[in-house]
């Protein structure tokens, strides 16, 4: 089983990839405090933290939950550092929103284009689209894909770009 993940706020780049890499991740907000944290990870008994405060991570280790402490403030580092705990499944990749975490579902051309929310020119050079359900976002191999499979190797991550073209 995958496992899926609670980040603290200060952890919203990170979030982002992992949901990119197809994990279920919780991200808390500014406001949260560390009790609302540790409540919900209580409550939703398999999250894991994910944080880089020594202070939460030695509370959520006393209350017996699953914590991760990162050393880093660099992304690459938080990715490498959490590639000694997680496997990332090329088969994953791209099936949740960077943005919610939602599931994406795939839409045909016909949708997207009915939904007034994809340029034309995306339209015009673009197969694949997908639509997140929760936020309403729409997502295409757009002009900024090049760099996103780029990071993603850096990591170490194999993709076979065919699956989304």
């Amino acid at each position: 089983m995958r496992p899926s993940f609670f980040a603290d706020a200060m952890l919203g780049s990170l979030a982002r990839w992992l949901r990119i890499m197809g994990y279920d991740v919780l991200l808390s907000d500014n406001s949260m405090a560390d009790d609302g944290i540790l409540n919900i990870l209580k409550k939703e008994g398999g999250r894991m933290l994910l944080t880089r405060d020594k202070l939460l991570a030695g509370r959520a280790l006393r209350a017996d939950l699953r914590v991760i402490l990162l050393d880093s403030d660099s992304l690459d580092n938080q990715i490498f550092q959490l590639l000694d705990y997680v496997e990332i499944d090329a088969a994953c990749l791209f099936t949740r929103c960077p943005h919610c975490g939602s599931v994406l579902e795939g839409i045909s051309k016909e949708e997207a284009e009915m939904s007034g929310m994809v340029p034309e020119g995306s339209l015009k050079n673009s197969v694949k689209f997908w639509h997140c359900p929760s936020c309403g976002r729409y997502y295409w191999k757009g002009s900024h894909w090049p760099k996103i499979i780029e990071r993603l190797r850096k990591w170490g991550i194999s993709v076979d770009e065919r699956n989304y073209s």
